[in-house]
């Protein structure tokens, strides 16, 4: 996955950054393998336990996408970052600290991932 802005380009406070990819209900194989490569363990085998093809490939496309565009504004390597569940069940970023907060959001064939900072 390339990136998506460039990193020396801050992402202003207030703004928002939108991004929508729509996803095929099928993914290639040499692209799993690859958005795979992206993620780290735990995320490779949780996309491995969905049973429904659709979903495990939005769930894929998700976190590649939001690993992708944290690593843009962020020099952290994609596979190091670690989420975790807010007290409403939202996933946010445990580590490495940022200032950056995201919504991701997924539905039939397409994955919407909304980024902000501060």
């Amino acid at each position: 996955m390339k990136h998506l802005l460039p990193v020396s380009s801050p992402l202003p406070p207030g703004e928002v950054l939108l991004c929508c990819v729509n996803i095929p209900r099928r993914l290639p194989e040499e692209l799993t393998t690859r958005l795979r490569r992206a993620l780290p363990e735990e995320e490779c085998a949780r996309h491995a336990r969905f049973g429904d093809e659709g979903a495990a490939g939005e769930f894929l496309c998700g976190r590649a996408l939001l690993r992708a565009v944290l690593s843009t504004w962020t020099p952290v390597d994609r596979r190091a970052w670690r989420f975790a569940l807010n007290p409403h069940g939202r996933p946010g970023i445990a580590s490495p600290e940022s200032r950056l907060h995201f919504n991701l959001s997924h539905t039939r064939g397409m994955v919407v991932l909304a980024l902000g900072c501060d």
